[in-house]
């Protein structure tokens, strides 16, 4: 993790006079530290160096400037600072338990709370109109960009790999990595969302897909299952969203 003596004048600047850092328990394609003072919300700092990973930097900042009036319970951005070849941004943390300990601790008709309530959050998400700040510069599809990113990456692409085209008329804005990680919950409510480099018009399947990928720790059962699908698939579910759903995962 960085220290405060490797921090720019333009990104001290940024923050209380007096604070201190920690290191958070993740954070792996960015050195990620919150800035803790007294009488003030904690401050989250990413910095990279690497060229792939500034570019999600840069595009998070972007999402999270478009994002800003939707009504979503996202980090508000503090600043965004380049200093030769390494990003910083900065944003407000946001309050809430870590979605993945949430559930695999929870007992099962919680569980099952805590599911229909991260289908909402997606259902709330994948209704949200596309950002006209958010069309990408270039013609390359979403699912095609990921699958460049795994490569890139040196990860597993099974999951990108077994997914054909949506149908023409579903075009759907997504979180794009809307794993339990990135998910905060308050009181059996999501109320935090993070880590929006992904986001754009993609695949809802892939988004539901992460959600639901909790195997080998906890095995959904299809209880849980219907819980997630009875809060995904409501009346703001746009109609041909709902019946690609409904077709593909058996739910009323």
């Amino acid at each position: 993790m960085f220290v405060a003596s490797d921090m720019p004048d333009a990104v001290r600047a940024m923050l209380p006079e007096a604070f201190a850092l920690a290191e958070p328990p993740q954070g792996e394609t960015s050195e990620v530290a919150f800035v803790r003072s007294s009488g003030r919300p904690d401050i989250v700092i990413k910095r990279t160096d690497n060229p792939l990973y500034s570019q999600w930097l840069q595009r998070e900042a972007k999402v999270l400037a478009a994002l800003a009036d939707s009504g979503l319970p996202i980090p508000e951005v503090v600043g965004h600072h380049v200093d030769g070849d390494t990003d910083w941004l900065l944003m407000t943390r946001l309050p809430g338990d870590d979605g993945w300990q949430a559930l695999v601790s929870a007992c099962p008709n919680r569980r099952r709370t805590l599911l229909r309530a991260l289908g909402e959050m997606l259902a709330r998400i994948h209704s949200l109109p596309i950002p006209s700040a958010l069309s990408d510069a270039d013609s390359t599809p979403w699912l095609d960009r990921h699958r460049i990113y795994a490569a890139e990456l040196s990860l597993e692409d099974e999951l990108l790999s077994s997914f054909g085209p949506p149908p023409p008329e579903v075009r759907t804005f997504i979180h794009g990595d809307f794993t339990l990680d990135n998910v905060l919950f308050c009181d059996d409510r999501v109320c935090g969302v993070i880590d929006w480099s992904g986001c754009g018009a993609g695949d809802p399947r892939f988004d539901i897909a992460l959600a639901l990928a909790t195997s080998p720790e906890l095995v959904l059962d299809p209880a849980d299952l219907e819980a997630f699908f009875d809060g995904y698939v409501g009346d703001d579910l746009p109609g041909p969203l709902r019946v690609m759903v409904q077709e593909l995962y058996g739910v009323g």
